[in-house]
C-alpha cells in the first residue's frame, strides 16, 4: 500500500504542469534586466475585479441615492 501510494505521488508530481516561468531578457533599449511573466492572466484578473465593481455599484451604490 505504502509503496503504491509513493508510486502514485511519483506520477503525479512528474505529470502535474510545471509553475509559472519567469523569463529574465535584457531590455531592448537600456539592456536592463526585465522578468517577463504571463501577465495576460494578470490583465484578464483586473478586468473582472473592476466589471465585479461596476456590477456591485450599479446594483447597491446607486439605488440607495436614487430614492
Amino acid at each position: 500500500m505504502n509503496l503504491n501510494f509513493e508510486q502514485m505521488l511519483a506520477e503525479h508530481q512528474r505529470n502535474r504542469e510545471p509553475a509559472q516561468k519567469v523569463v529574465i531578457k535584457p531590455c531592448p533599449r537600456c539592456g536592463w534586466p526585465i522578468k517577463e511573466e504571463n501577465s495576460g492572466s494578470l490583465l484578464v484578473n483586473i478586468f473582472v475585479v473592476v466589471v465585479v465593481l461596476l456590477i456591485f455599484i450599479a446594483l447597491v451604490v446607486i439605488p440607495q441615492f436614487t430614492n
